[in-house]
């Protein structure tokens, strides 16, 4: 029953407002009637009230369509509301007729007073057929906001549904050229040492792994993906280990943290094809994570600049782009060239609740 007025407001109104008036009208009757006589007299007007509205309000459905409001439509309104009052006004009068047959005792200060005055019966309707509008304006109103209300949720679903498409598409999957050169180095080192060769597939495997795995996901702890950023480090420098040196420093606390999957490996992925791959001499590449209050502050640094490439560009917003779509302005990425070196730079809000999937 409670699941049921919970869904229904309309019932929830009507069991209020008739009962609210039913009462009213047998305390301004008190006068001069018995209990039993106010006891019919509220049960006259809640149940016929609520018969009547009811009566009305499936007239509205079927007859009335509020898409495109004009003449039609306001007449049938005003048509329903005038039958509804005919309607409420006989079912009383009968209703009334009958507990006066049955009970003799029914005397009320309405039936002795006002009943007297001359055209008291148009104005009795006409009260109902105003009170009637009144039920029929607040009736629309609330079926407005209703409506506002369930568009409005269906327009954030549609939202968030559209917010974790972009999502999709925005993150970090494994570059189709690097798979190419991963498994070319590969087959040549197979040459040279099978067992190290053997180790490199599956660090490929597992790194296509966690890409395909974490798409429906939008956080991974920070322990997490660096594992998968050793693997694409040392894929890229399969050729020549001795290329550069990496040093990777992650304070304590920030391990537990949560980042977006993929985000780091695109921060690697720029220091090592847009970075230091570009460069004759041997690079540096310097991961450093730290937690700073409520932030927690991701930096890759490698030797030399990075490349003036539309590719390069092209990733960096990719990655601008994810962040605001998960954290509107409370995150942030950045680039900044000093003293040799390029800085990139990631600020993520402090995210420690348990993965979820979407």
């Amino acid at each position: 029953m409670i699941k049921f007025l919970t869904k229904n407001p309309f019932w929830i109104v009507q069991i209020i407002g008739w009962f609210v008036s039913g009462f009213f009208v047998a305390s301004v009757n008190k006068a001069g009637a018995n209990v039993q006589a106010l006891f019919f007299l509220f049960g006259s007007i809640f149940i016929v009230g609520i018969f009547t509205t009811s009566l009305l309000r499936a007239y509205f459905k079927k007859f009335v369509s509020m898409d495109k409001v004009g003449f039609k439509q306001i007449a049938l309104i005003l048509l329903g509301t005038f039958l509804a009052t005919i309607c409420w006004f006989l079912l009383n009068y009968c209703f009334g007729y009958l507990v006066g047959f049955l009970m003799d005792s029914v005397e009320l200060k309405l039936k002795k007073t006002l009943l007297k005055a001359p055209n008291i019966g148009f104005l009795i309707f006409v009260l109902n057929w105003f009170l009637i509008i009144i039920w029929t304006v607040l009736y629309y109103g609330i079926k407005m906001l209703m409506d506002y209300n369930r568009s409005r949720i269906d327009r954030l679903r549609l939202r968030d549904k559209i917010k974790q498409e972009q999502l999709n598409i925005l993150k970090g999957h494994i570059n189709p050229e690097f798979m190419f050169t991963s498994l070319n180095n590969i087959k040549g080192l197979m040459l040279e040492d099978v067992s190290d060769s053997r180790n490199k597939l599956t660090q490929l495997a597992e790194l296509l792994r966690y890409s395909l795995t974490k798409n429906n996901i939008n956080t991974v702890l920070l322990e997490e993906e660096i594992v998968y950023v050793h693997n694409f480090i040392e894929l890229v420098f399969i050729e020549n280990k001795t290329a550069s040196t990496i040093e990777c420093h992650l304070e304590e606390a920030t391990k537990k943290l949560e980042i977006p999957p993929m985000l780091l490996l695109n921060m690697i992925e720029l220091a090592t094809k847009h970075g230091v791959l570009l460069h004759t001499i041997k690079g540096e590449i310097f991961i450093h994570s730290e937690r700073r209050e409520n932030q927690l502050f991701l930096t890759v640094t490698h030797s030399g600049a990075s490349s003036p490439k539309s590719q390069r560009k092209v990733l960096e917003k990719s990655i601008q782009q994810r962040l605001k779509l998960l954290y509107k302005e409370e995150a942030h990425f950045s680039r900044t060239f000093k003293e040799g070196n390029t800085i990139l730079e990631l600020v993520l809000p402090i995210i420690e609740e348990k993965n979820t999937e979407v």
